[in-house]
């Protein structure tokens, strides 16, 4: 009983996220018990960042938000939004208008630009930073002072690469 109850507590800290403009993979992620499904947004500057390192890039827009979200039972409508820049509140408009119920800021580098984000998304959605520069790590304790940041995740594909590093194990094993 006791290592049901330490299983129980870790779930409650574990979030599965699904990413995908695919209707019917998400409902077979939604079925399946996965927390969040949605679609990545971020393009801005990605392509240029990431070049040559075989990373996903999406081609996902935000009238995907309304396909998903028509299969989804108990899953969370998830998005990931650009990093901050002149259209942010629009497009924070548009994925909220969308159903969107999770909200993802990408590639920051200060506190500032997550309270820009915090605030314009008013406590409408659940709001997760993902932390992938030097900048933000090294700011990091400013950067959960912040009120109203729900979640912390780091992407390793940037993180290693602003960070100048090898590979991701280097990243995840540094102090």
């Amino acid at each position: 009983m006791k290592d049901k109850n330490r299983v129980a507590s870790f779930g409650d800290e574990f979030r599965l996220t699904l990413i995908t403009n695919d209707p019917v993979l998400a409902a077979k992620g939604d079925s399946s018990g996965v927390d969040r499904i949605g679609v990545d947004l971020e393009q801005l500057g990605k392509a240029e960042r990431q070049a040559g390192q075989n990373s996903r890039l999406s081609g996902h827009r935000t009238e995907d938000l309304t396909v998903i979200a028509g299969s989804l039972r108990r899953a969370k409508l998830f998005a990931r939004v650009n990093p901050i820049n002149p259209d942010t509140s629009a497009e924070v408009e548009a994925v909220l208008s969308g159903g969107a119920k999770v909200l993802m800021l990408p590639y920051f580098r200060t506190a500032g630009e997550v309270e820009t984000f915090v605030r314009l998304v008013d406590g409408r959605a659940y709001v997760i930073i993902l932390v992938e520069t030097a900048s933000a790590v090294v700011r990091i304790r400013e950067i959960l002072a912040v009120p109203g940041v729900q979640e912390v995740m780091v992407g390793l594909n940037d993180l290693r690469l602003d960070l100048g590093v090898q590979n991701h194990f280097e990243v995840l094993v540094s102090p």
